[in-house]
């Protein structure tokens, strides 16, 4: 014999603490008896989605690739801004300015990334 799916269902919304207390209990006693250390958790039957796309996925070449792109990029604008003092051009030196500022934030996550990464033991 099997409850009905309606059944179940309605168990739950009825009893909820009881539920929660019966979870609770069951975990303590796993960790008791050592079989979960509670680090790490995983729930089963959950829907989600996926956020380690290729832009949020960083190996160590990745992370270089990056590095090597924001020192181009900045010596590019401060080369600009320096041709800017010499000539009568006058580009916005702020638009340069915040175009700097934005990599050196872009250089720190990078670096930041490069510390997680190295003290890791994963590829990536």
């Amino acid at each position: 014999m099997r409850p009905n799916y309606h059944t179940i269902s309605d168990f739950r919304k009825d009893n909820p603490k009881a539920l929660k207390s019966v979870f609770i209990l069951f975990v303590t006693f796993l960790k008791n008896i050592n079989l979960i250390g509670g680090n790490i958790i995983a729930i089963d039957g959950t829907k989600s989605r996926a956020h380690n796309s290729i832009k949020n996925n960083y190996n160590q070449k990745k992370i270089y690739k990056h590095l090597a792109y924001i020192e181009e990029k900045s010596s590019e604008y401060k080369n600009l801004l320096e041709q800017n003092d010499k000539s009568a051009n006058l580009i916005k030196v702020s638009d340069i300015q915040e175009k700097i500022d934005r990599l050196k934030m872009n250089k720190i996550k990078y670096e930041v990334l490069q510390e997680q990464h190295n003290s890791s033991d994963e590829p990536q």
